[in-house]
């Protein structure tokens, strides 16, 4: 079954959204969100950004909080082209 052409549009700039998001913090020195100490912190920010309404934020905060559970994150030495 396949997304609807819409549905993949916003999913695709979404996401692209997100990427450039946490390209610009990793640009700024922003580090090891997968370290088992940041869970509570990114779960807080979470927390506040999805009050604030920013939803790149959100997204982007949520795919960390979700690496914590599924283990997708740097320590699984996949590489993505």
């Amino acid at each position: 079954m396949k997304l609807s052409p819409e549905l993949e549009i916003m999913i695709d700039d979404f996401c692209a959204a997100i990427k450039q998001k946490v390209l610009s913090k990793q640009n700024e020195g922003y580090r090891g969100y997968w370290a088992p100490h940041m869970q509570g912190p990114i779960e807080q920010k979470l927390e506040r950004n999805f009050r604030q309404k920013d939803w790149i934020d959100v997204g982007a905060l949520a795919a960390m909080r979700w690496s914590f559970t599924n283990k997708a994150h740097p320590a699984d030495e996949r590489t993505h082209g």
